[in-house]
């Protein structure tokens, strides 16, 4: 009886820390990455200092993209899939999807 109930317990902690493990991968980020996902870039502004280097990661199902005009445009992005930009000089920069235009973002240069 001692023995069930133990091996019982330790199931419960063991996918109770899974389960909680398994929810903060997918919604944790980099500061200075953006998640695309259900369709919005997460966060949808981001402030940065000149020289950093921003990382957009796709963890949609749906195949998305990255432009900004005159400035970059990513490949067709699977998810799972990476771009990334350095932005070297102060400004604001507005960024969409090609593929679902009222996708849109922003990244301010200090």
């Amino acid at each position: 009886m001692k023995k069930g109930l133990f091996i019982l317990i330790a199931v419960i902690l063991i996918s109770g820390c899974y389960s909680q493990q398994t929810k903060t991968s997918n919604t944790e980020r980099g500061a200075n990455e953006v998640i695309i996902d259900n369709f919005a870039f997460t966060p949808q502004e981001l402030t940065i200092n000149s020289g950093t280097t921003i990382t957009w990661k796709n963890n949609h199902n749906v195949v998305h993209t990255i432009v900004s005009q005159n400035l970059f445009e990513s490949k067709t992005l699977n998810k799972g899939d990476e771009f990334a930009f350095t932005f070297n000089t102060p400004g604001e920069y507005n960024y969409y999807c090609s593929i679902h235009p009222s996708m849109r973002g922003r990244i301010i240069v200090k």
